[in-house]
């Protein structure tokens, strides 16, 4: 029985994953969302982002850069679509990467990826008396995050 109920919520867990993965996540009035904004291209390999932001208000926002776990070795930016929503929904600019994978590139590919992306939300600020950035980032309220599976149970 105990085999059984296990085998049960893997699939469910499993099924709940995929279809997060395939959709864009629900998006508020309050957001707006962008998909696939390239921030860096190293050997010709268009690293990419999505990004939420508040649609109202002046900024700057604080910007968060959420990074998929998987030891640099798996994983899939779309995994935090749903989170950088939420962020957004609560005045962040949140941004989810994709970052280069080993055993294909090897270390320290991912961290000069995660860095290319930091620079390129900080290059993003709202200079003063400067209003052509759509994005409003403030340079000096950043923060990166990454979770993986075994601090999951954290709350």
């Amino acid at each position: 029985m105990r085999n059984v109920l296990l085998t049960s919520l893997t699939g469910l867990m499993i099924a709940f994953v995929a279809t997060s993965l395939e959709a864009a996540p629900p998006v508020p009035e309050s957001v707006i969302w962008q998909e696939a904004i390239e921030y860096s291209n190293p050997g010709d390999e268009h690293l990419q982002l999505n990004l939420a932001r508040p649609k109202t208000g002046d900024g700057p926002f604080p910007a968060i850069l959420c990074i998929h776990g998987g030891g640099f070795r798996a994983g899939k930016r779309e995994s935090y679509d749903a989170l950088c929503v939420k962020l957004a929904e609560r005045g962040y600019v949140a941004a989810t990467m994709t970052y280069r994978l080993a055993p294909k590139h090897q270390f320290p590919a991912a961290v000069h990826d995660t860095k290319a992306a930091v620079r390129w939300l900080r290059a993003k600020h709202l200079p003063a008396g400067r209003h052509e950035n759509e994005y409003h980032t403030n340079q000096f309220k950043m923060l990166c995050c990454e979770f993986h599976a075994f601090n999951s149970s954290i709350k």
